[in-house]
């Protein structure tokens, strides 16, 4: 039996889609340098976004979400242009 928060998912044809969609509008350096940096942060918010729900569900507690809340903050921060 599979965990509640594991899921079938087509990885490359979701991420395939998801570059697509980044790329609407956007040309040039910024597109070619930008883009992988930013999908890479996505995954990483979404990894730690659900694995820290899991550890939620497992201690009964929202602590864990609150934690990875405040560390994706400063994360996200950083890689936005000054």
């Amino acid at each position: 039996m599979k965990p509640a928060w594991a899921g079938d998912v087509n990885a490359p044809a979701l991420a395939s889609r998801h570059k697509s969609a980044c790329r609407v509008g956007v040309s040039g350096d910024f597109a070619a340098t930008m883009v992988p940096q930013m999908l890479r942060v996505a995954v990483l918010i979404v990894a730690a976004v659900e694995g820290s729900v899991a550890i939620c569900r497992a201690q009964r507690s929202a602590a864990p979400l609150d934690d990875v809340a405040a560390e994706l903050e400063s994360l996200v921060a950083a890689c936005l242009p000054q």
